[in-house]
């Protein structure tokens, strides 16, 4: 990359305020990026639900004690299935 730069200033003159770069990994890199732009471009948002689960009682000494019951999905897209 730092090659082809210095040399094609012999040719085309001072090229610093200009990019010149052309690398192995930059043509993959760029379709990598573009492909994210594309996907952020194309997305659309989707309504969610969470599901929680919680009991309390009281325990021996008049204290109230509550459980909460998590679950590892964390957000559900079926409403239904809250209810």
């Amino acid at each position: 990359t730092r090659f082809q730069t210095v040399k094609l200033q012999r040719v085309f003159g001072d090229l610093r305020s200009m990019v010149i770069s052309y690398g192995p990994c930059q043509f993959p890199t760029l379709g990598f990026v573009v492909e994210r732009w594309q996907h952020r471009q194309r997305f659309v948002p989707e309504k969610f639900w969470y599901l929680t689960v919680a009991y309390q009682q009281t325990n021996q000494m008049g204290d109230l004690q509550k459980i909460e019951f998590s679950w590892n999905r964390n957000r559900l897209f079926d409403e239904y299935t809250c209810f």
